[in-house]
């Protein structure tokens, strides 16, 4: 495991995903670099809409971070 890549702005990133309705609570929030242009995250959540929440969450961290290894 290596360190957050400078690239992302971990405070940004966190804000984009507790932003989401179905989010009510992020903790242990981590986001990684596996290898060059490989980024992942974890995360543990707590929503009344957990489904819902994991969508949108994956959603924000696909298409504006470019991450797509998540556990959630």
């Amino acid at each position: 495991m290596e360190a957050t890549p400078y690239e992302i702005d971990i405070v940004e990133c966190y804000k984009d995903c507790i932003e989401a309705d179905e989010v009510d609570e992020i903790h242990d929030f981590h986001v990684w670099s596996i290898s060059a242009g490989k980024l992942a995250m974890s995360a543990h959540i707590r929503s009344a809409h957990p489904y819902t929440a994991l969508q949108k969450m994956t959603e924000v961290l696909r298409i504006k971070y470019n991450v797509y290894h998540t556990s959630i």
